[in-house]
């Protein structure tokens, strides 16, 4: 089944199709009708996404099946928006009851499996895509102007009775009406792409049991209900994976299925490709180009045709020949590919598919390209690489001091410890706290507390040595790590860090005039000792410098 494919080939669509459903079911235990309104709208989104995709994609599709039925998923896609609107609970159209929602239910099912029908019948033939619309929107109006009337459909469910034999009724009909579609489909099969065709099945077979499973509710918040619209989400996502992603993803899927059978329309076609495509043989000359793919490098096809990759990319040809050769060697498809080329627009990024490119008799003769421009795409992933990268250092530098963060300290020091206990080298800790800080704060304010902070990280900026790192630990204390460093010669840079903001805090210049000073306690760590220890210790050290009249270094003899 296309779903367990889809999971198998990345396990984590299993994790997050359980977690989707789970969050489904848990909101409808909170409120059935913000279910309703979820899952509902997920089907409507498919619907005018896909009739988008193929609009847009019509003047280059040869097999009009999928045409006809993104315009027939539209207006059944605007009939279950009025559905549900209509639902019980909504309140939006006043005077109907649950029979209402379910009546648009049952026109949206018809006219979905009358299209799914007639689909096939439009595969080799011309589509009068303006008789096409004018037929579903009349035959639209005409249903919902019988639904609204109270009168001209039949009823469909019965307040405290449940579905009416009507309604149980015309889901069986629709049932047989997919089988039968089902089977005009299989029976055209050699029309489509095998993983396209694939998805379809299964979304029209879990549309049967959709189907089914709306012909046992008596409430409409019923389980059975629950469960019909369940499937019906597998379904259209089914759909989704055919042709949405498909078409975005790998639009020549879906788009030249029938080349090969129809050869003489086949440079049409490539010219109207937005996506790069050529030919090229065993000896790597280009033999076939389509216009974009000439565009790019400012030639006309003519020129490009006959030139090998050498002539026409010859800074980038080295690489590119090698992955023709393994395509080549090993008849097997290339897909990803992130190549860079010089252009006629300068350097530009591509994703390349490259699959082999037989003769009648299945030899390979060279290879097929399909490239896409997505040098906007590299840009946008740079850019978002240098802001991730930007804010990781968000994450560990303290935005007032400039120093780094308590968590970068933890992670850095323990870095430090293991290189010790592996080499025997000395490191130093040091701890400092600015005296009397909160009776300064309450005193003269926290802005003018900021500056103090920040002029102290000044101060350990200047005074530390390049292999040092400062770190504003929390509040008004701040931890240096010295390594390579014994306590005497902690001690030493622990005085020069504070004298100098003494000098600084005190100088003549300083428009802050206020006596703050700094307790320091540093320790050299000993070998096997826990970090937390370390830390500890260096910590009681400060708070003896502070016990014997502050402003002063504490270090241990």
């Amino acid at each position: 089944m296309p779903l367990r494919s889809i999971i198998q080939k990345d396990p984590r669509n299993l994790i997050i199709w359980v977690l989707l459903c789970g969050g489904l079911y848990l909101t409808s235990l909170y409120s059935y009708i913000l279910f309703h309104i979820v899952a509902e709208s997920f089907s409507i989104v498919i619907a005018f996404s896909l009739f988008t995709i193929a609009w847009n994609t019509r003047h280059l599709a040869t097999n009009n099946y999928f045409l006809f039925l993104s315009i027939a998923f539209m207006f059944a896609g605007l009939i279950d928006f009025g559905h549900t609107l209509a639902y019980k609970g909504m309140g939006i159209f006043q005077g109907f009851d649950a029979n209402l929602p379910t009546q648009l239910w049952i026109i949206a099912r018809y006219l979905q499996s009358l299209s799914l029908l007639m689909a096939p019948w439009f595969i080799d033939r011309k589509l009068n895509i303006r008789a096409i619309l004018g037929l579903y929107l009349f035959a639209t109006l005409l249903l919902l102007a019988a639904v609204f009337s109270g009168a001209l459909f039949p009823d469909c469910f019965v307040e405290g009775q449940g579905l009416t034999p009507f309604k149980i009724a015309s889901e069986y009909v629709i049932c047989l009406i997919l089988f039968i579609s089902l089977a005009l489909l299989l029976h055209r099969r050699d029309k489509f792409d095998p993983r396209i065709l694939r998805l379809m099945v299964w979304s029209i077979l879990l549309t049967i049991v959709s189907e089914l499973a709306f012909t046992f509710y008596i409430s409409v918040y019923g389980l059975s209900n629950l469960i019909g619209h369940y499937f019906k989400i597998f379904s259209f996502y089914l759909v989704y994976r055919a042709i949405i992603v498909t078409g975005l993803e790998d639009p020549y899927r879906l788009l030249f299925y029938d080349l090969q059978k129809n050869r003489g329309e086949l440079q049409t076609i490539l010219d109207a490709s937005p996506i790069m495509i050529y030919y090229k043989d065993r000896e790597n000359r280009y033999i076939r180009v389509n216009k974009a793919l000439a565009e790019t490098t400012d030639l006309s096809r003519e020129d490009m045709e006959g030139k090998t990759v050498f002539d026409i990319f010859p800074n980038q040809a080295a690489t590119i020949w090698k992955d023709d050769k393994e395509v080549i060697a090993s008849g097997t498809p290339k897909r990803g590919i992130i190549e860079s080329k010089d252009t006629a627009m300068g350097q530009r990024w591509f994703q390349t598919d490259k699959i082999p490119y037989k003769d009648i008799d299945g030899r390979i003769i060279g290879i097929i390209g399909f490239s896409v421009d997505i040098t906007d795409r590299k840009r946008t992933e740079e850019a978002l690489r240098n802001s991730e990268q930007r804010y990781r250092e968000l994450s560990i530098v303290d935005d007032l001091t400039q120093l780094y963060n308590s968590r970068y300290f933890h992670h850095q020091l323990k870095i430090e410890i293991n290189r010790v206990n592996r080499y025997e080298q000395p490191l130093t800790l040091m701890l400092l706290d600015l005296d009397d800080f909160k009776a300064f704060n309450d005193a003269y304010g926290h802005v003018e507390g900021d500056r103090v902070l920040m002029r102290l990280g000044q101060v350990i900026k200047r005074c530390l040595r390049q292999a040092d790192s400062g770190y504003r630990y929390g509040g008004e204390e701040f931890t240096i790590i010295l390594p390579v460093t014994t306590s005497a010669g902690g001690a030493v840079a622990a005085e020069r860090i504070r004298s100098a903001f003494r000098k600084e805090i005190f100088s003549p210049e300083s428009d802050t005039n206020v006596s703050v000073t700094l307790s320091i306690g540093l320790g050299q760590y000993r070998p096997k000792e826990e970090m937390k220890a370390f830390v500890n210790r260096v910590d009681q050290l400060m708070y003896q410098a502070k016990k014997n009249g502050k402003d002063r270094v504490c270090s241990e003899p």
